[in-house]
């Protein structure tokens, strides 16, 4: 037998969409969606008091990884929520509560 405690987070809902730079292109992406990335991507111009934080990637001058280029090779492989190492969780927080994430799929070029 086990017991299960619940843990419970605030949570914030006033980011519905976030701007990426993927391979050179601006996209606007929707919390919970997926994008494909052949080789880079960014997150630009998160509201002030909201953060990025790319799940795998170690930066230790910074906490808020927005304007940031990340490659695949930038991201620890264990992160991944596959098997080959390619699918990868941005998440997202608002003045320290969560507001929700993106899934980073890097496509084989």
């Amino acid at each position: 037998m086990s017991t299960l405690l619940p843990d419970f987070f605030e949570s914030d809902e006033s980011l519905p969409w976030v701007k990426f730079h993927i391979d050179g292109e601006e996209k606007r992406l929707k919390m919970g969606e997926r994008a494909e990335v052949r080789e880079r991507f960014l997150v630009h111009d998160l509201p002030l008091g909201c953060r990025a934080n790319v799940i795998g990637y170690v930066n230790a001058q910074k906490s808020n990884e927005t304007e940031l280029e990340i490659t695949q090779r930038e991201i620890e492989g264990r992160f991944s929520l596959d098997q080959e190492e390619r699918l990868y969780r941005v998440e997202f927080y608002c003045n320290d509560r969560f507001s929700g994430m993106v899934l980073v799929d890097f496509v084989k070029k």
